[in-house]
């Protein structure tokens, strides 16, 4: 069979040996990249890389008729996977065309050699109008995944004010910039609140940006503890960044607030991505989770309806892909993707989940809390949409991580405060937190001489550890500097006010007085 295909090969003329090699290169390239029907990543490859590493397994189709689900063509596929050559090479279509390309061209030589007008048959045959449309959408429409780009996407969300990290992030984003032109480095929200280093700064969260600036953050979302400081501060922030916070879901405010954008359309590399970006409105009324003095003259709508207003992105302003950045929660981060479909990623923030998932309508991630790790989602995409998606979360606790020098010695300096680290008392055992909760709002009972003193316990952002108590122990149990209100109320009002109380709490009370469940 070889020796008789060489032969036929060295009778072709020199145009169909060139087209041949043509198509022999078009067709293993094609064959071996990212598939570029959607199909393929929802079953597709599944099935054929289950009978690729176990063959059929009978009984299977018992845990789940679908596990049954065996089509011909899937196990044919399997049978010329080629692995030994590649593992991505998995292509039967790729082989087939370059069987039929070779029988039509051996037929259209002989035909042109002896004018058999079987073998001019043979070749009308096989370029029939079937297998013309078939060719053409191989070479034209398949032919477009040739185009297609590798996106990579850093993310993180919640920090709270922790900065020690970003020492090892600027190497990770460095190192992938060094490989690829299209990587992106974005934030979603909650920046502040929760390290006294920060959030006691003379410049309230100053480190924070400061270190965003430095390791090249390209956008971030408005969250609803980036008001915790008041909307003053909040503005010098917005002043001091390199990149746009967005937030469209938010209006009102001065100075820099009153500028935001709902969206910012980034580009890298001639690659354009769209980030549309809202906040969380969970607090009574329709506000974001703060303190509502900070928040006083904004409007805030809820986020999932703003998304509308994005849907022709793509068309009008030819972006690659949408991308909603949210302070939303992984609940709501669902509702985006289930009601608008051209939304192909979903970066989200608040509920400090960690995750990287595929949904019917496209992808989301998150990537926990408290700069402990920071997420990388590397994305294939074509003609607009994502060919291939994947997720990687990286702990940035791991000692073997690269560390730049100069980020670390500026992270050293802001933590070089002495006098949040004086001695100012001592604790025989670590507290719980509804421990730790009381010992609060002791304090305060005994500041403030009141009767009795409430705190919510997400107010709560530390523990008290055994040893020793500085200033700093005290800023991390609450880092919002939240004033101290005092209020004159009736039993009755008191009562009603913590039967209708949303959620948990601490407090203390005078010893005259004594409280009971009210059934």
């Amino acid at each position: 069979i070889i020796r008789n295909t060489i032969n036929s090969f060295s009778q072709f003329s020199i145009s169909s040996k060139f087209l041949f090699l043509t198509i022999i290169i078009i067709s293993l390239i094609h064959s071996s990249s990212v598939p570029f029907i959607t199909d393929n990543e929802s079953y597709y490859i599944q099935t054929i890389k289950w009978l690729n590493n176990y063959g059929l397994v009978k009984g299977l189709a018992n845990l789940h008729l679908f596990f049954g689900q065996s089509s011909g063509w899937h196990i044919l596929q399997s049978g010329f996977n080629f692995s030994f050559i590649a593992p991505n090479f998995n292509d039967l279509n790729g082989f087939l065309i370059i069987i039929t390309s070779f029988f039509c061209l051996e037929k259209w030589g002989k035909y042109k050699l002896t004018g058999n007008k079987n073998d001019l048959f043979m070749t009308l045959m096989l370029i029939s109008f079937k297998r013309i449309c078939i060719f053409f959408y191989f070479l034209v429409f398949q032919y477009a995944t040739f185009a297609q780009e590798t996106i990579v996407i850093f993310a993180i969300n919640d920090p709270h004010s922790e900065i020690e990290n970003f020492a090892k992030i600027k190497p990770l984003i460095d190192a992938e910039k060094a490989k690829n032109q299209k990587v992106y480095f974005v934030a979603a929200g909650d920046l502040f609140s929760g390290n006294p280093i920060v959030d006691y700064h003379l410049n309230k969260g100053y480190p924070m940006i400061d270190m965003l600036n430095k390791t090249g953050l390209d956008v971030s979302v408005i969250g609803n503890h980036e008001f915790d400081y008041g909307q003053a501060i909040l503005n010098d922030r917005l002043e001091q960044a390199n990149f746009p916070f967005i937030c469209d879901n938010i209006s009102g405010g001065t100075g820099k607030l009153s500028d935001i954008k709902g969206s910012v359309i980034i580009t890298k590399d001639n690659f354009l991505i769209a980030f549309v970006g809202v906040v969380e409105t969970g607090s009574p009324g329709g506000y974001p989770l703060t303190h509502p003095k900070k928040i006083q003259g904004l409007s805030f709508t809820e986020g999932l309806d703003s998304f509308e207003n994005y849907k022709d992105l793509k068309v009008n302003d030819d972006v690659d892909l949408i991308v909603a950045l949210t302070h939303y929660g992984g609940y709501k981060d669902e509702k985006i993707l289930e009601n608008y479909d051209f939304v192909d990623l979903v970066i989200g923030g608040h509920t400090n989940q960690e995750y990287g998932v595929a949904h019917a309508n496209g992808y989301k991630v998150m990537s926990g809390g408290n700069l402990e790790k920071i997420s990388k989602t590397t994305l294939t995409v074509a003609n607009k949409q994502i060919t291939n998606f994947e997720f990687e979360l990286i702990n940035l606790s791991n000692s073997d991580l690269a560390s730049d020098n100069a980020l670390a010695e500026d992270i050293d300096e802001y933590f070089n405060n002495p006098s949040f680290y004086t001695n100012i008392g001592s604790s025989l055992s670590t507290l719980t937190w509804n421990s730790t909760g009381c010992f609060y709002t002791d304090a305060l009972q005994v500041i403030s001489d009141s009767d009795m003193v409430i705190q919510n316990s997400g107010g709560i952002r530390d523990i008290i550890y055994e040893g020793i108590i500085t200033p700093f122990s005290i800023y991390s149990i609450d880092p919002f500097g939240n004033g101290f209100d005092t209020y004159t109320m009736t039993v009755s009002e008191l009562r009603n006010f913590l039967n209708e109380f949303p959620s948990s709490f601490s407090y203390s009370l005078d010893t005259n007085f004594k409280v009971q469940k009210n059934v």
